[in-house]
């Protein structure tokens, strides 16, 4: 050993053999480990191999570089949730016949490795089930719904939840939410109404995914915290937020703290009270039980806090079981048939993918891996651990064209098989449509089994290893949420030609009800255009003109010129997620007089645009705008706000049109184009038209590569607009190449 403190350096396949045994204790793990500050977000803390201390892999193991990479750059999070499903299934298999509990929650339930969470002191005594994931918002869990899938295969004795930190504070939602400092304003009155209408959302979340528990599992308790008083110190996610508010003074930050986490707590007591819930529900009070000097970062107690924590959750998990011993230790599926190892295994890959791997990816690996099957080179990749639910470098950076393509044929035939098989009326059929029925009833984790075993199973012949990243796409974007919904709207699409484009949309956008947007483009203008002074960062899917971009770390100041608050708050809400922390370091700050840079107004009819970046500052009357939402009223719901918002905002920091990429073959029909856009709502005229949507910059001027069709830069484009059968819906939300350019064009310093 260098010293008391450092181990010495281990190899990278000893390191690995560590990391997937369960009997190694997390903290002989930790020893190795540091936390990736950069990477980490509000509860969502991301651990690395610490590189001093790992060794290049034994020559000849097999590990290269790719695993030893996976290791070092953020896959500790799953193998720390892995392995605590490896110590739970151990448990159950030994016959294990005491309290059996299944959890679900944020980085309170699972920071990995480096400190001892609550699930980490409370699995000394309970056999756990832990689905928890550092970074995980109540709307990742419903939207997952796996906690159910899980409580009906297990049949737990208790239920418990974290969550609503990442839906309250993450995401740049803290300056979202106060105003900046007035002096004489108390710590009550610097919050704003936004903040209790983020709460209002994220309580519905609690209140659904509760529900969703008591049904499967009634009679079961469900137990879900507060949060303690935190403690802002200057960091980057409760002092920094204030402070970019003028919120300076530490005993204000505080008290502003410590009334959003006292409504937040008021707000579960209410909701245990309902009468649906109340019985049923049971909120631990964490509140005054970590001391000022327990606090590892602003948002975790350290291990030793947690503790604290846990024992809390010890004393309600006694009073609402009685201290009873479970009737069915080793798990009940009721009237349900117990899945084989092998489909349980198959539903969690299907789960990992959909979780972890955006579309355009999962399309280039169905491709790659039918291509390997073809050339039986799959052998050696399923002998792996885990190797159904690895994703190599070529699908991370799209691959080869040739395996996209392949995907996109092999997705499409899946839509139809499944359509057929699972909509239609044929007897044979009947016993796998009423079991996919029942699928819907329990939750995503049966879907993907259901799914992914009649794609391996069925007559496109898909072997597991190419069905699951085929299931992760159909599970996590396609399906409606009831079973005639999904139906009905799978066929309708299907009838318009069932094109692998066309399916290829529906697994990118899902099925969706018409948008009040949809036919609408918005304009992005350039007050000085250039030949010369559009450069976009090299290998980026998304444009951003150079000559648009802002200084590093500036303070972009945005005025309303009208508006209710109400509107204003919204707005202001959804544009600040383009500076949250793990995005542009720049800073919105919103006044409500004087000079700003950006100038927003509502003036219906007149279309929604902005001026692209930096030429805001062109326009030096302070009276008229540079940022306009004709189609935002009062009565605009937040799905519209959202993605008209941030693709405005995106334009106020120099992105252009993804439709205008050079390289994005898209072949247009121009008589459609102008005669569709002609009329109402936008009324162009030919020469606006060719501007906003038929003109491609030239090559010359725009560095790209090929055309991202889930940018929030990319406007719906109808099939009937190009040749080719090329179609796109209406993005509400940033892609992850979105987020890399906007990162990488500014970088935090």
């Amino acid at each position: 050993m260098a010293d008391n403190n450092r181990p010495d350096p281990i190899p990278t396949d000893e390191l690995r053999r560590m990391l997937f045994d369960p009997t190694v204790p997390d903290e002989d793990l930790a020893a190795y480990m540091m936390l990736d500050v950069g990477g980490s977000r509000a509860f969502a803390p991301v651990v690395r191999v610490n590189p001093g201390l790992l060794l290049p892999p034994v020559a000849g193991s097999g590990l290269g570089s790719a695993l030893q990479g996976a290791i070092a750059l953020g896959g500790l999070n799953d193998v720390s949730r892995e392995r605590r499903r490896l110590e739970y299934r151990a448990r159950i298999a030994a016959g294990w016949n005491g309290l059996k509990i299944v959890s679900e929650g944020d980085s309170w339930f699972q920071y990995p490795f480096l400190l001892q969470d609550v699930i980490d002191h409370l699995s000394r005594k309970h056999a756990i089930l832990s689905l928890g994931a550092a970074g995980d918002t109540l709307d990742d869990i419903f939207t997952q719904n796996e906690v159910v899938a899980a409580c009906l295969a297990e049949r737990p004795d208790v239920v418990l939840l974290s969550g609503g930190g990442n839906d309250l504070l993450g995401g740049g939602n803290l300056a979202a939410v106060v105003r900046n400092f007035t002096p004489g304003l108390d710590a009550e009155g610097h919050i704003t109404r936004a903040f209790d209408r983020t709460l209002d959302a994220v309580i519905r979340h609690v209140r659904n995914i509760t529900n969703g528990i008591a049904a499967a599992v009634p009679g079961t308790p469900i137990l879900i915290h507060t949060y303690d008083h935190a403690i802002p110190d200057n960091g980057r996610w409760l002092g920094r937020p204030l402070r970019s508010r003028g919120i300076v003074d530490t005993g204000l930050q505080r008290d502003i703290v410590q009334i959003l986490i006292d409504r937040w707590a008021d707000a579960l007591g209410r909701l245990a009270r309902e009468p649906g819930l109340a019985g049923k529900l049971h909120v631990v009070n964490c509140r005054g039980t970590v001391p000022d000097s327990g606090w590892e970062d602003e948002l975790h107690p350290n291990s030793s806090s947690f503790g604290k924590v846990a024992r809390k959750f010890e004393t309600t998990i006694q009073r609402v079981t009685g201290g009873a011993q479970p009737s069915q230790a080793l798990g009940a599926l009721g009237t349900l048939r117990r899945p084989a190892a092998e489909e349980t295994a198959l539903a969690n890959t299907v789960i990992h993918l959909a979780d972890h791997f955006d579309e355009a990816i999962l399309l280039s690996e169905i491709g790659r891996r039918a291509s390997m099957e073809r050339t039986g080179a799959s052998g050696a990749m399923m002998a792996m651990v885990r190797a159904s639910e690895s994703v190599p470098e070529a699908s991370l950076t799209g691959g080869y064209p040739a395996f996209r393509q392949l995907g996109a044929r092999i997705l499409a035939r899946a839509h139809r098989e499944l359509h057929a098989l699972l909509c239609g009326k044929d007897d044979a059929d009947k016993a796998d449509r009423e079991a996919l029925r029942d699928a819907f009833n329990i939750g995503q984790g049966a879907l993907a089994a259901a799914i992914a075993g009649l794609l391996a199973s069925g007559p496109l012949g898909l072997t597991a290893f190419v069905a699951a990243p085929v299931a992760a796409i159909i599970v996590r974007r396609f399906l409606a949420p009831s079973w005639e919904e999904t139906c009905t709207l799978w066929g309708e699409k299907l009838q318009d030609g069932g094109s692998a484009h066309a399916s290829l949309n529906m697994a990118q956008h899902g099925i969706q009800a018409v948008k009040p947007n949809a036919d609408r483009f918005c304009m992005a203008f350039k007050k000085a255009p250039s030949e010369n002074d559009a450069q976009t960062l090299q290998g980026a899917k998304a444009a951003l003109l150079d000559s648009a971009k802002w200084p590093l770390n500036s303070v972009i100041r945005v005025r309303f010129l009208e508006g209710s608050d109400h509107l204003r708050e919204r707005v202001e809400h959804f544009a600040r997620q383009w500076v949250a922390e793990d995005m542009a370091a720049l800073t919105f700050e919103f006044v409500t007089e004087g000079d700003a840079e950006i100038r927003v107004a509502f003036q219906q009819g007149a279309g929604s645009w902005s001026l692209l970046g930096t030429d805001c500052l062109l326009e030096t009357d302070q009276t008229k705008a540079t940022m306009n939402y004709g189609w935002l009223t009062d009565q605009s719901d937040d799905v519209e706000i959202r993605e008209v918002v941030l693709h405005e905002f995106g334009h106020a920091l120099g992105l252009v049109h993804e439709h205008q990429n050079p390289d994005g073959g898209i072949e247009w029909d121009e008589d459609a184009v102008i005669e569709d856009l002609s009329g109402a709502p936008n009324f162009w005229d030919e020469a606006t038209v060719r501007h906003n949507v038929l003109k491609h910059y030239e090559p010359g001027e725009l560095l790209m590569t090929q055309i991202d069709p889930l940018s929030i830069m990319m406007y719906p484009i109808p099939n009937k607009w190009t040749v080719g059968d090329f179609e796109t819906g209406f993005n509400t939300d940033f892609s992850p190449s979105d987020r890399e350019l906007i990162r990488r064009a500014y970088p935090a310093l």
